[in-house]
């Protein structure tokens, strides 16, 4: 039996070592002596290795650090890149445990039989005490080291030993996640953290509700799956460009739909305490990933796997982050689970970074999480967006969580924030807390949800139904007759009623409209077949609206919310602000995501100007002695002044006719190139 030496845990740099390296790379002229200095303070304040601090904080690229190490090593060195593209034969695996390779960070990588050498691929690649013992261990002639960065050091452990076939593919990645965070940590200036002398009106946390374990009908039995919760047998999955979208970007709002509408449809059928939590999810973690500018790929990854993150995942309860970080029994059966939403999708070939995170939305930034123990930005970008928007949408949406109640958004934030750096990457933690403290996008973090009722006997028509209308900002509970409406208006506040009426509910109307179920609603009918007799007797009873049940459910809730809007007496200034709180672009596009219809008036102490919007779409603009296209431009370098949008303006005729994604860029471009200051 071949005996190692006695091993403790990774050894980071001593103050000689670290000294050396340091005083060479600034020799090297790879480092200035102002980075030297921030890469040490990062180091002490993380615990990170040197190496891996300077290509995170993007002091260097990989290869020239690596050249420079290898001349103060008297070796070569290996690249992440040509790792990645490297398979070493799983034999050399048995020559080295894996206890060993992990706490000293090397990697055997081939051996020659003939020759007697063992080439590793390690940090500390002139380590003459472990070469040695390594090659006593070994029975070999020679060992030879190859110096890499500690991050791939520790993916190949994984992909030789673990069978990670995921583990570079995430360091190819951390190239974007390093630059979405420096261009954000500019954006966002200071970190926005808890006020520690500001008390909180939150009580402790209690522990979520369990529910009783359930068969989910996306369920199938642990022996179809395959047995590696590593994606071992997913080697067939194709890594998409970073660059790009997943699909194109139209395509890719048909299939997001698609599946959102599948997720929804099933989530909704088996009975959940909160069926659209994933929809919640999905639509936060696309705006954490807008503010922390993620590439538009991992942007349209991390939502898909926001929509399947909870697929498969019967269990005591609700497994968030947040949940599995706080309770032992939450962390034990996520554990069993975690794997399940990828190998239900076994064979379909998700694209890489939808899987990645979903495989690891579990890892902790302390490294203290799981499946892999990843730790800080070794985690992947999507994994760490997506744990973060779990627990939002879990403690806002969700009253079984452990607080017993929804969170208000500024709550939540503030419970997410205390699980910084520990559980949460504090970049994300920032752009969440940013987000809530920005009115216009808060509004699509937490929506202002309308409550609704709808009342469909079919179950596939009303979660059918259920889906669109919580796509479009309603907040729906479903159910099958007349006699559960009554105690469901009598349980809870609802301001419309959505029901079918080819079964004749006109008792039911009725009442509601005489104000014995409670306070008035204001009730749409549905029917498949609106004979001439249905719609007469609906008329006496004055629906909100009265369509077909073949209507596309995007169509009918979009003509609701106008009539809503109406009933309400909505209209005229809908939205407020001040530019030194909110920027104008993103007012601008906030409008343009929901899109509006009315006209942005902004004033500032030089003018006063105007852009017009037509369903979403910008059409005119006035400021000053300026209109059009160089209006709108000049109105978006605006840094204070006030703004009110008028949506009960009606445009006229339109004055532009650029795209008006491209007018923005065009407008956002020209303040970078004159680097103008507020007006």
């Amino acid at each position: 039996m071949l005996r190692f030496p006695a091993v403790g845990g990774i050894l980071l740099h001593s103050a000689h070592g670290l000294k050396r390296i340091l005083d060479h790379l600034q020799r090297e002229q790879v480092l200035s002596a102002s980075q030297v200095q921030a890469a040490l303070a990062h180091h002490q304040r993380t615990g990170s290795r040197i190496e891996d601090v300077i290509l995170e904080l993007a002091m260097s690229e990989e290869v020239p650090l690596l050249r420079s190490l290898a001349t103060l090593y008297r070796t070569r060195y290996a690249s992440t890149e040509r790792l990645a593209t490297f398979a070493p034969d799983s034999k050399v695996a048995d020559m080295v445990p894996r206890k060993y390779a992990e706490q000293h960070l090397v990697c055997p990588v081939t051996f020659d039989l003939e020759s007697g050498v063992l080439t590793v691929v390690m940090p500390d690649a002139d380590d003459a005490a472990l070469l040695h013992g390594l090659r006593v261990a070994v029975s070999a002639r020679e060992v030879r080291a190859l110096v890499v960065r500690p991050a791939a050091a520790k993916a190949m452990i994984a992909r030789l030993y673990g069978g990670d076939v995921h583990a570079f593919a995430l360091l190819e990645r951390e190239t974007f996640s390093r630059s979405a965070e420096a261009s954000y940590g500019a954006f966002m200036g200071e970190s926005v953290r808890p006020s520690a002398d500001r008390p909180t009106s939150i009580p402790p946390p209690t522990e979520p509700i369990q529910t009783p374990p359930r068969q989910r009908m996306s369920e199938r039995p642990p022996s179809v799956f395959g047995s590696s919760p590593t994606l071992g047998s997913m080697g067939a999955l194709s890594s998409i460009p970073n660059s790009t979208a997943l699909v194109g970007s139209r395509g890719l709002d048909g299939f997001r739909d698609v599946i959102a509408r599948v997720v929804g449809f099933f989530d909704g059928r088996e009975g959940q305490a909160n069926p659209d939590h994933a929809h919640h999810v999905a639509r936060v973690v696309r705006l954490l990933a807008e503010r922390v500018t993620a590439p538009m790929a991992t942007t349209q990854a991390v939502e898909l796997a926001a929509l399947f993150h909870d697929i498969g995942k019967a269990s005591i309860g609700h497994l968030s982050s947040f949940n599995v970080a706080q309770y032992p029994d939450y962390a034990a059966a996520a554990k069993k689970v975690y794997a399940n939403p990828i190998r239900l999708f076994e064979g379909s070939k998700l694209p890489l970074e939808v899987s990645a995170a979903l495989q690891h939305m579990y890892e902790r930034f302390d490294g203290r999480g799981f499946p892999l123990g990843q730790r800080g930005r070794e985690i992947p970008l999507g994994a760490r967006l997506l744990a973060v928007a779990d627990a939002y949408a879990d403690l806002t949406e969700n009253e079984a969580n452990p607080y017993r109640r929804r969170l208000s958004p500024e709550e939540a934030a503030g419970v997410v924030a205390t699980l910084r750096d520990a559980v949460y990457d504090p970049i994300v933690v920032d752009a969440l807390t940013q987000a809530v403290l920005a009115p216009l996008v808060r509004s699509q973090l937490t929506p202002n949800w309308t409550e609704l009722l709808i009342v469909d006997p079919s179950p596939d028509d009303a979660y059918l139904l259920r889906v669109g209308a919580l796509e479009a900002g309603f907040r729906p509970k479903v159910v099958s007759s007349v006699d559960a409406a009554r105690v469901a208006l009598t349980d809870a506040r609802f301001e419309l009623v959505l029901i079918d009426v080819d079964d004749g509910p006109w008792s039911f109307l009725a009442d509601l409209q005489a104000g014995h179920l409670g306070a008035r609603i204001p009730f749409a009918a549905l029917g498949r077949a609106l004979e001439r007799s249905v719609v007469e007797r609906l008329g006496t009873l004055s629906p909100l609206d009265v369509a077909p049940k073949s209507l596309a459910p995007g169509a009918l809730f979009e003509r609701l919310k106008q009539s809503l809007e109406a009933v309400r007496g909505r209209g005229g200034a809908a939205l407020r602000g001040r530019l030194q709180d909110i920027e104008l672009p993103d007012v601008i596009q906030t409008l343009i995501q929901s899109r509006k219809t009315g006209r942005l008036l902004v004033r500032s102490t030089r003018a006063t100007g105007e852009i017009h919007f037509s369903l979403g779409a910008i059409v005119d603009g006035f400021f000053g002695d300026r209109y059009g296209d160089d209006a709108v431009i000049a109105l978006v370098r605006l840094r204070d002044g006030e703004f009110t949008f008028d949506a009960a303006f009606k445009p006229g005729l339109a004055r532009i006719h650029t795209p008006t994604e491209m007018l923005l860029l065009e407008a956002m471009r020209r303040i970078d190139e004159s680097s103008m200051r507020p007006m």
